[in-house]
């Protein structure tokens, strides 16, 4: 029920109060609502995202929510559902949308034990919805699991694909958070470590999907289960299954289709080697769109100049990236990636100064990119091989000041996140070993809820563990990481 909903209800609540005042349901159902909407009137004060908001306000909130949570529920108990079904029904959605909004706001918070309180609460009340309890479910398993208690969270996760399957609400409409979380759970396992772990659930997850896409006539959620599966098989380099998968999705009246079909190009040339063929692929996909698209013409073509580079056809690659350096300027703009192309087109032709060249335009023109910070560490490594001390160690200082700079002048965004990260990376090559850690550790304790955070926990567990023999500390920042691997947002509305 959306904010707006509640106030009509409300309003048309005191009028209902007024001339019902011998329907105890009704009195019950209005006064819930008032207590649900003053606690979002004290919510709406702040505007702010809840893990910034004043404490003050945070408190009043809560305790608003809390007491509209406890009347609705116990409202439940003195209402009948065959006497009255309306106001049963909106006594339910009072309860699930004040509880779950309490989750949140406690969630943020981090005070996951009050949090997992309040959602056991109304778990434990049957009347809530299959809806409701399903979400109610799938939030106590995301705070489980962000309280540390993985075991906890993974039973809750089980419990809810068990019990609410398939996971579409009244409607037939998918719900996203129950849907993805057997590919979650999959995350989770991989992204900490544990290969035998990951490998179960990868295959519990694959059976998910595809018993689902077996038992459902629902064509959406048929090619929501194969896109999931297909995301699976590309996770794990399964390249043949991906295949099978996307060429179920491969519509040519699909807007996807251009996408799909890029993808399966992709797995043909650079996993497969199959260059001829993927080349192939690219020239019947930029034949069907024409220069004149600007969502796929563009990056088929960098592609296909990738495909000549693995053919050793350097020059022909050049071609096609000043052609598309000429013709599609934008795109070239917003690509790191085709310059360095370009820069190893020279490279691999064994013409160095110009290639050198090439990699300080790709470090000027598009700073902070993953590409430019990279090439730093690149060059350096390439006069290294070569002998040429000095200039490894110049190009080795130069990417010190460079991170520092990028991370001075983007200080709470991902690209100070990706310098950080480039930080723990020279120091790696250098040896620094516990400045490298403690690097990627504060990047975790920043940039925790991204994927390179997480990843920055997992290159510090290795690092302490395989370099500086710290094995406890690096089984805890793996327990850290677990805990914080909750990806499935909350949610408080249907």
């Amino acid at each position: 029920m959306g904010r707006i909903s509640r106030i009509l209800i409300l309003a048309a609540g005191f009028a209902a109060a007024f001339g019902c005042a011998d329907n105890p349901a009704l009195r019950l159902r209005f006064q819930a609502e008032k207590k649900l909407f003053d606690a979002e009137k004290i919510i709406a004060q702040a505007q702010v995202n809840p893990r910034e908001a004043p404490p003050e306000l945070v408190r009043r909130a809560g305790e608003k929510l809390s007491a509209a949570a406890e009347f609705a529920l116990a409202a439940l108990d003195s209402v009948s559902e065959q006497a009255n079904p309306v106001e049963y029904r909106e006594l339910q959605q009072i309860a699930f949308q004040a509880g779950n909004e309490l989750n949140r706001l406690l969630y943020n918070q981090r005070r996951y034990e009050e949090s997992i309180a309040v959602l056991t609460r109304l778990l434990s009340q049957s009347a809530l919805a299959r809806e409701e309890l399903m979400v109610t479910q799938v939030n106590l398993g995301r705070t489980l699991q962000a309280s540390g208690r993985w075991d906890s969270a993974l039973a809750m996760y089980t419990s809810a694909l068990e019990t609410f399957f398939p996971p579409v609400d009244s409607r037939g409409e998918i719900v996203k958070p129950l849907f993805d979380l057997p590919a979650h759970i999959f995350a989770v396992a991989r992204q900490v470590g544990d290969s035998v772990e990951a490998a179960y659930h990868l295959e519990r997850a694959v059976s998910y999907y595809t018993d689902l896409a077996a038992k459902t006539s629902d064509r959406l959620l048929q090619a929501s289960c194969r896109a999931a599966l297909a995301g699976l098989y590309r996770e794990t380099g399964q390249g043949q299954k991906e295949i099978a998968q996307l060429e179920q999705l491969s519509d040519t009246a699909s807007q996807a289709y251009p996408a799909v079909r890029a993808r399966i190009a992709e797995i043909v040339g650079f996993q497969f080697r199959d260059f001829t063929r993927a080349a192939a692929m690219y020239d019947t996909l930029l034949a069907r769109l024409g220069p004149s698209d600007t969502a796929y013409y563009p990056d088929l073509l960098f592609r296909k100049a990738l495909i000549r580079m693995e053919q050793k056809r350097y020059g022909d690659a050049r071609q096609i990236l000043v052609a598309l350096k000429r013709d599609h300027p934008r795109y070239w703009a917003m690509t790191p990636p085709a310059q360095l192309a370009m820069a190893r087109t020279f490279e691999l032709e064994d013409n160095w100064d110009r290639a050198e060249v090439e990699y300080h335009a790709l470090i000027e023109g598009y700073r902070g990119s993953d590409e430019a910070m990279g090439a730093f560490l690149y060059v350096a490594r390439r006069y290294e091989q070569l002998g040429r001390k000095d200039q490894a160690d110049r190009w080795y200082r130069d990417a010190r000041e460079y991170y520092a700079q990028v991370a001075r002048y983007s200080q709470e965004g991902l690209m100070e996140a990706r310098a950080l990260s480039f930080q723990a990376e020279l120091d790696s090559r250098l040896g620094n070993w516990a400045e490298a850690a403690g690097t990627l550790e504060d990047l975790y304790r920043k940039y925790g809820r991204h994927e390179i955070g997480r990843q920055a926990l997992v290159r510090a567990a290795a690092i302490r563990r395989e370099r500086l023999g710290q094995q406890q500390v690096a089984d805890s920042l793996l327990t850290a990481l677990k805990a914080g691997l909750t990806e499935i947002e909350p949610t408080s509305e249907l």
